[in-house]
């Protein structure tokens, strides 16, 4: 397949947007050296095999694009590829486009959490 300019540059897959996320996807889940490995690989996070080539991850990203965007719109958006259950691995039907808004609000529930939901904390003092 043939892709735009902005996903593979003159200078090769290297320099480009979806090439980095690519990368760090990996490196994160693989990499034991990565600073945020524990988050990822640490705790059984992987990648399904047909997403470690970077052109079946192109043509996924490209599927799942939200309708009438195109990856061009995601770069300057500043959007990125987010897991949709953090507990589940990078894999077909997990994947979403999403803004960093949007990622800061999907994390996984805190080890302290006791009441299985979100955001929700049980505060002393108002007994």
């Amino acid at each position: 397949m043939k892709y735009p300019r902005s996903i593979v540059t003159e200078k090769g897959r290297r320099d480009s947007y979806l090439y980095a996320k690519h990368s760090n996807m990996k490196y994160r889940c693989f990499n034991k050296q990565c600073k945020i490995y524990k988050y990822y690989g640490g705790r059984g996070v992987g990648i399904e095999n047909w997403l470690l080539d970077f052109d079946n991850y192109v043509d996924y990203l490209i599927e799942i694009l939200p309708k009438g965007k195109t990856i061009e719109d995601m770069q300057t958006l500043n959007w990125s590829i987010d897991r949709i259950d953090n507990d589940r691995n990078y894999e077909r039907g997990n994947l979403q486009w999403s803004s960093k808004v949007h990622q800061s609000r999907n994390r996984r529930k805190p080890k302290n959490n006791t009441s299985g939901y979100r955001g929700v904390s049980w505060n002393k003092a108002n007994k």
